[in-house]
C-alpha cells in the first residue's frame, strides 16, 4: 500500500506515511475510507504528520484533493485544535498539499507544510510535547 496510516505516541497522533506512486484510486481509498471518515466517528488526535519524503510520483486529481480538503474542514469542527504537518518535498506534491490546505484550514492556523520530514517533527516536538520524540 502506497500510503500507511499508524497511531503514534499512545494514540496522541497519526503518522500517515507515503511512498512510491499514489493513484488518484489509491489516495481517494485512503483519505474517504480511512483517513477522513463521517465526522463524530473519529478518533480525535491531537497531531497529525504526513510524510511524502517517500513519494516517488502521484496521480491525484485536484478535485480529489478539493474533496478532501473539504471533507477534513468538517472533521476539524469536531476536532478543531488538531496540529497537522506535511512533508512534501517535491514540488508537485508540495503544491497538492498547499491545495489541500487551503481547503482543510480556512478558519485554522493549525496546519504547517513544510518541504523536509525533521522539520516537520521538530515542529510538531515544540507545539505538542515541548521536546519529547514524535514518531
Amino acid at each position: 500500500m502506497p500510503i500507511t496510516m499508524t497511531p503514534v505516541n499512545d494514540g496522541k497522533g497519526l503518522l500517515v506515511k507515503g511512498c512510491g506512486h499514489i493513484s488518484d484510486q489509491e489516495y481517494r481509498h485512503f483519505i474517504f475510507d480511512k483517513l477522513l471518515q463521517i465526522p463524530g466517528e473519529t478518533v480525535e488526535h491531537r497531531f497529525c504528520f504526513h510524510d511524502y519524503s517517500g513519494v516517488e510520483s502521484v496521480g491525484v486529481h485536484n478535485e480529489t484533493i478539493s474533496e478532501a480538503g473539504k471533507r477534513a474542514a468538517a472533521v476539524f469542527e469536531n476536532n478543531p485544535d488538531v496540529l497537522m504537518a506535511v512533508a512534501a518535498p517535491s514540488d508537485l506534491i508540495f503544491g497538492l498539499a498547499n491545495m489541500w490546505s487551503a481547503w482543510a484550514d480556512k478558519k485554522r492556523a493549525n496546519t504547517r507544510l513544510f518541504r523536509d520530514s525533521k522539520e516537520a517533527r521538530q515542529w510538531l516536538r515544540k507545539e505538542v510535547f515541548g521536546s519529547q520524540a514524535v514518531a
